[in-house]
């Protein structure tokens, strides 16, 4: 992967208009993604993981989406001073998407053919015949069987796990510099969501593309992100390698959604851990760190002043963290006086095996 940054969120910031009062969903979040690399992005529902993906590729619902700083850098030209034209003329071509709900998200009265081949006639210039032969192509490239009969089926005569691998179809037909995949694993088993990870880490590895994968699942972001981003309240709560967060997590938020996560083996009778209290308002944010309230390891600085990214102390210089606390010290203190739950540290068998890398 080369150091240079193919996309460089700076300051970003995102306000919904609403009847109760101005939203804010995403709150000046920075971040870099190389070329070729897996940015796994988690965090609650609401916690402006979508919205910011969507301010990036311009697909914000207007007029009551606006973006109020900040700047959007892809392959150094900065997306958000781009006329709604340009942008268009961008995505599928530089930029995929794959959306949350591909049932809902791909056309019902269209072909599974016409709707691929749209995008190459448009944004590749392929003539029609050869734009069905480059669709077919690329259906049977993400595993979709019989792929030129699959051409002419609609959306509702094919399974949800066919559905997803024709929406990352339709995101890479163009060969995108950057993909998007909002949720592409969600309400399928087990079977066909390794396979639809498999085939995103191929195609990364294969095309050298770029992906933000936006997931609730931990155990997702384990198996294939490079680094992952910890997002609340429209903040960024953690980043850096995805081993490194796991296995020395240095966020309280990211600390309780390793917690919650069931553990293989434990039997029926396991209680999951739950974090206490409800997601701040984002109609009326807190001065400091929005996760205090539910952190029992906050200080008062952390509720009356929001903690910057910085380096964790001690770790691996490519991981941040949003706090004013200490972590592992917090946590070493806790234990000694109640003998309470595992240091993240412990899970890391879970995850990896063989060890950190």
């Amino acid at each position: 992967m080369s150091d240079t940054p193919l996309l460089k969120v700076e300051d970003l910031s995102v306000r919904f208009h609403t009847r109760h009062g101005a939203a804010h969903v995403v709150n000046g979040i920075s971040y870099d993604v190389a070329p070729g690399e897996i940015l796994g992005i988690v965090g609650e529902s609401g916690s402006g993981k979508s919205v910011h993906t969507l301010a990036i590729a311009g697909l914000l619902p207007g007029p009551r989406a606006e973006v109020t700083q900040g700047r959007v850098l892809f392959r150094g030209q900065d997306l958000l001073a781009l006329t709604p034209d340009e942008r268009r003329r961008l995505r599928g071509r530089e930029i995929g998407m794959v959306f949350q709900d591909c049932m809902t998200s791909l056309n019902p009265v269209m072909t599974v053919g016409a709707q691929i081949s749209e995008a190459l006639v448009l944004r590749m210039g392929l003539g029609r015949r050869a734009a069905r032969r480059r669709a077919a192509e690329i259906l049977d490239a993400v595993g979709v069987s019989e792929p030129v009969r699959r051409l002419d089926d609609y959306p509702h005569q094919l399974s949800g796990g066919m559905l997803q691998r024709v929406g990352i179809a339709m995101g890479i037909c163009c060969e995108p510099k950057l993909l998007i995949a909002d949720e592409p694993t969600t309400a399928l088993d087990v079977t066909v969501q390794a396979q639809i990870l498999a085939l995103i880490y191929r195609l990364c590895r294969e095309m050298g593309m770029t992906v933000l994968l936006i997931t609730h699942d931990l155990g997702v972001v384990a198996r294939t992100a490079h680094r992952t981003a910890v997002m609340y309240a429209g903040q960024l709560m953690e980043i850096g390698p995805t081993a490194s967060v796991f296995t020395d997590t240095r966020s309280a938020y990211t600390l309780g959604l390793l917690r919650s996560q069931p553990v293989p083996g434990a039997g029926r009778r396991q209680r999951l851990a739950q974090l206490p209290g409800s997601p701040p308002d984002l109609r009326a944010l807190p001065s400091g760190d929005p996760f205090a309230p539910r952190n029992p390891f906050a200080t008062t600085r952390d509720a009356a002043e929001r903690p910057p990214l910085r380096p964790v102390p001690g770790g691996d210089p490519r991981h941040f963290v949003a706090a004013w606390y200490d972590l592992p010290q917090a946590f070493a203190a806790q234990i000694a006086a109640t003998g309470g739950p595992v240091h993240p540290t412990d899970l890391r068998q879970r995850y990896y095996p063989q060890g950190a890398a």
